[in-house]
């Protein structure tokens, strides 16, 4: 069997880049980068008490899971209605990390809904999607 790294690009992906910033930042450290072009590492205490596994089909709690996203469309006919049909990670702070067939038809998907536990509450941000 070969090597796996044999298949792998020389050049890192932007979701391969991000995904390893989020790990660090969930695991607790974060590399800041200064004009000195000195690395500081920084605690990062954001997702601290974050669960990182769903278990027990329990409901989430208020801020449990806050790297997750919902990817959906929403509706301006109806205001603020928003009908979610994926589901997203946040792997940087400006960043989602989806499957590809969330967003395989653009007309589809156009935005993610963060900071809610309930599809259904008022509660959480509905922001518009800018596709890369």
């Amino acid at each position: 069997m070969k090597d796996i790294s044999a298949f792998k690009s020389p050049v890192e992906a932007i979701s391969e880049r991000k995904c390893e910033e989020y790990a660090r930042e969930i695991m607790g450290i974060t590399l800041v980068r200064t004009r000195d072009s000195d690395v500081r590492i920084e605690p990062n205490r954001s997702c601290r008490s974050a669960s990182r596994l769903a278990t027990d089909s329990n409901a989430a709690q208020e801020g449990e899971f806050p790297h997750m996203v919902a990817v959906g469309n929403r509706n301006s006919d109806e205001g603020n209605e928003f009908i979610q049909f994926c589901g997203g990670t946040l792997i940087s702070h400006t960043w989602v990390l989806s499957a590809a067939h969330c967003i395989h038809n653009i007309d589809r998907a156009n935005a993610v809904k963060i900071g809610t536990t309930r599809l259904t509450d008022q509660k959480g941000v509905i922001i518009p999607l800018n596709m890369r």
